[in-house]
């Protein structure tokens, strides 16, 4: 059997397809062996080889080799992955339990925090950054650590940001400084700690007091920006009164949604975030119009980029449909940095639900954390519903009073699919009276978001209640002492009086009406006698 020996046999000599040796690959097999095998090795005749002789053979060929010939053909998952992003590796990772190994064990390779870190500290720096980012309780997040989820650089000057408590913030100062990184700017509301003392004789006339970042984060939840640079690498350093949690779900990008602590990664919307491998979405549901020119202009000086779209109802992602949702509940994405992943639950059928618009609102409820999620249900009703621990808390008005999280839920969403081409077309209405409208040099103000919305929620509810019939709509805009009213002129094709509404509505959504400043007036095509007189100002409304 020498001409079978190892020496004669190197890893080259198996073929790339069957995992055997090139002399064993084209032999016929027979039943009663492992391989009935033939070689044609040195000329030699092809002969029959007994089991026996079969061990000896395995034996004698080096690990590798064996290895390779006992085992079956393997596809290159590794490559495969390689294209993936975390969004696509947990779909894949649900297809075996097998190939679920497999994700796992190339998601601890690939997403570990020292390739989070790559692009702005030294291998050096991130050992004891690590140390200080587990000691303070300082949080990564932003688009870097977006696109280190979606594996694509989204951003021409990425900048890493970090959001660190007020208190501890002096550890993290001190840390860049003698890193060599130099402190470019810094705005402050107020100071609440040491750090500042740091970074007086770096930056000199460059330390200001931002009289913007009072509107641009509100409810106190940050209280300085500090940006260091070192070479191309851009730190932010975010300083927070209070938890950085809080400061974080206060910024007007949904990127904001995903965090990164020492050990893991938190995102809270995993398929908005990482679809399209951007979510630069701002929070447009402000009653503060300034908040939101902050916040475009801040991102236009960063070369982010802005998902906007024209249609209203398809503002917000699926990710972001009204559900209730807890810091760090069972719908995040938790992937840990030292190598595991926990999946999302699969997609229910109720949270097919478009919404109007939604903001998130971080507060402490009986000791626990809470995301509270505000979303606009449909054009006439409002909900607030968020979830503290295991109970589900509803915050309603009179139309959803009693009702459970998923009763609400599901009477939107029958309403929804009823109603969607009544709300488009009113969108569109809208938009259109808006753009055309002559404006009156006596009318100095502007409708404000609010006064909008509720004419919009006027007519869809007269919509909603008449019996098919043709309106034709007309809304100007007239000026009182410095006050703003919206008139809105209805003519309906029915038999009715002038000035009298065809349906009854609720005496609550009316009183709504007139504080908003909005002004309804009916006419008929086929007219009653003794037409209602309506005086000027009209009575019951009010200044804002």
């Amino acid at each position: 059997m020498s001409f079978l020996s190892s020496k004669y046999v190197s890893t080259q000599d198996v073929s790339p397809f069957t995992g055997l040796p090139l002399g064993l690959a084209s032999a016929p097999s027979a039943p009663g062996t492992a391989w009935d095998t033939a070689s044609d090795c040195s000329g030699l005749e092809s002969a029959n080889v007994p089991d026996a002789v079969l061990t000896t053979m395995l034996s004698s060929f080096p690990e590798r080799t064996k290895s390779k010939l006992l085992s079956r053909p393997f596809f290159p998952f590794d490559r495969l992955f390689a294209y993936m992003d975390l969004r696509d590796l947990v779909r894949v990772r649900q297809l075996s339990k097998s190939i679920q190994r497999l994700v796992l064990e190339y998601i601890a390779q690939i997403f570990t925090y020292f390739r989070l870190l790559r692009n702005h500290l030294t291998p050096d720096e991130i050992l004891p950054f690590r140390a200080i980012h587990s000691a303070t309780g300082l949080l990564l997040t932003g688009t870097s650590v977006v696109e280190f989820l979606a594996r694509e650089p989204m951003l021409c000057d990425d900048v890493l940001e970090i959001f660190v408590p007020a208190h501890t913030a002096e550890t993290l100062v001190t840390f860049l400084l003698s890193s060599g990184f130099a402190c470019a700017k810094y705005s402050y509301l107020h100071q609440s700690s040491t750090y500042q003392e740091l970074l007086k004789p770096k930056i000199g006339s460059r330390m200001i007091r931002d009289a913007s970042m009072m509107t641009a984060f509100h409810e106190h939840a940050v209280e300085a920006i500090i940006w260091f640079e070192r070479d191309e690498s851009v730190i932010s350093v975010t300083v927070c009164p209070n938890s950085p949690v809080y400061g974080i779900l206060k910024q007007p990008s949904v990127a904001h949604t995903t965090v990164a602590t020492a050990n893991s990664i938190i995102c809270l919307f995993p398929n908005a975030l990482l679809k399209g491998h951007f979510n630069i979405a701002l929070r447009e549901a402000c009653p503060n119009t300034t908040w939101v020119r902050i916040a475009y202009r801040n991102y236009g000086i960063r070369g982010w980029p802005i998902l906007k779209t024209a249609n209203v109802m398809d503002a917000t992602s699926p990710e972001l449909w009204p559900f209730s949702r807890h810091y760090m509940d069972d719908k995040c994405l938790a992937l840990s940095l030292s190598g595991d992943v926990v999946t999302f639950p699969r997609t229910r059928s109720w949270e097919r639900i478009r919404a109007c618009e939604f903001t998130l609102v971080y507060r402490d409820y009986k000791g626990e954390s809470v995301v509270e999620v505000r979303y606009q249900v449909h054009l006439t009703r409002r909900l607030e519903a968020y979830t503290a621990g295991v109970s589900d808390i509803v915050k309603s008005d009179r139309y959803l009073h009693k009702d459970t999280i998923n009763d609400v839920i599901e009477s939107v969403r029958k309403e929804h699919v009823a109603t969607s081409a009544l709300k488009a077309s009113l969108v569109n209405w809208m938009r259109d009276s808006l753009r055309n409208h002559h404006w009156s040099s006596l009318v100095t103000k502007r409708p404000t978001p609010g006064m909008v919305t509720f004419v919009m929620r006027y007519v869809f509810v007269l919509y909603s209640l008449l019996p098919p019939v043709t309106a034709s709509l007309d809304l100007r805009f007239r000026q009182f002492q410095g006050t703003l009213f919206a008139v809105l002129r209805i003519n309906l094709s029915l038999l009715g009086r002038d000035g009298r509404c065809p349906v009854r509505m609720d005496k609550d959504f009316e009183d709504q009406i007139k504080r908003a400043n909005i002004v309804v007036y009916y006419t008929y095509s086929r007219k009653m006698r003794h037409a209602e007189h309506h005086a000027w100002p009209p009575a019951g409304h009010h200044k804002r």
